[in-house]
């Protein structure tokens, strides 16, 4: 989801987890657009993992920029 890099983003704790929310960059993708994603931490944010897919799989359509997820 990310091999080039992540980028602006926040967490919330979701009681026994902490979800982090951000947008993912990899170059093979798209230069401009950095899709938002997600990784999951259950031990206070030492270690995340992952989510398998992109959380919007496709930009709008004409989306010039598309990145920097909030909560």
């Amino acid at each position: 989801m990310d091999a080039d890099g992540c980028f602006s983003g926040n967490a919330v704790s979701d009681g026994e987890r902490l979800v982090a929310f951000y947008s993912a960059h990899r170059v093979d993708r798209s230069l401009q657009h950095q899709p938002v994603t997600c990784a999951v931490s259950h031990d206070g944010g030492r270690t995340f993992s992952p989510r398998e897919e992109l959380l919007i799989p496709a930009w709008p359509e004409g989306c010039t920029t598309y990145r920097d997820p909030y909560l």
